[in-house]
């Protein structure tokens, strides 16, 4: 529900959980004149959560998690032995899985955000569907999961050795929000015709919408081997 307000306007919004795990899911809400806010909302087992937010322009849309990453229940019964637990010499323990995605992402979003700076001010705009060359396209393939064959890490998002559960949450949570936030700034930007080198790989030129596909699929895969560690025989029960 909207409100009109003396120095802007009111949004409250409720979330119910019909689950029986609590959730912390992201919203989004998008205002005129290209106002972003982002915020995480803590929602207990089979309970309601509301939030209210102040926006200086005429509320436009919310999102109430984008379904890029699943809810999930906080720390999901982990400790920090286990989070940090390798499988065997030379393998990511999941803190290092979570991290790479975190440290990968961070790459990339300067370069997006100017990407997206640069269509509109070029006049590149649309509303799709969008055409996406062939090679991006195997590109954000080959980053999905699961992985079909290894990749060489690349020295600039090594990830930390071992971090603390909880940093590594709120890291990965603050990278997501970022990119929700970029995703929503690129709204109304032609995804196809808009471009970019890659921060990582100079060689490899991508539009911006491969550039959000890559980062999304790049958190699957390594999503994906966190779990597998997790489902690892020898994983430590504590």
């Amino acid at each position: 529900m909207n409100s009109g307000a003396a120095n802007g306007f009111l949004v409250t919004v409720t979330v119910e959980n019909l689950g029986d795990a609590g959730a912390e899911i992201p919203l989004t809400l998008t205002a005129a004149n290209k106002e972003i806010i982002v915020k995480r909302l803590l929602v207990p087992a089979d309970g309601k959560t509301s939030i209210r937010i102040t926006t200086q322009n005429q509320p436009q849309t919310v999102t109430v998690n984008d379904g890029s990453v699943p809810e999930t229940d906080s720390k999901n019964g982990l400790s920090d032995a286990q989070y940090n637990w390798r499988p065997g010499p030379g393998r990511w323990s999941m803190a290092q899985c979570l991290g790479h995605i975190v440290v990968g992402a961070e790459a990339y979003f300067p370069t997006l955000e100017i990407c997206i700076a640069e269509g509109r001010k070029k006049g590149l705009t649309g509303n799709g569907p969008f055409h996406y060359g062939w090679f991006g396209n195997w590109f954000v393939r080959s980053m999905d999961a699961p992985p079909t064959r290894r990749m060489k890490n690349p020295a600039r998002i090594t990830p930390p050795p071992e971090q603390p559960l909880e940093k590594g949450l709120q890291d990965f949570n603050a990278a997501h929000d970022r990119l929700l936030q970029l995703i929503a700034q690129a709204n109304g930007v032609d995804l196809g015709r808009a471009k970019f080198r890659s921060p990582l790989l100079k060689l490899i030129k991508l539009s911006l919408g491969q550039g959000i596909a890559v980062l999304l699929a790049h958190a699957r895969r390594h999503l994906w081997q966190a779990n597998e560690v997790r489902k690892h025989p020898d994983f430590p029960n504590s």
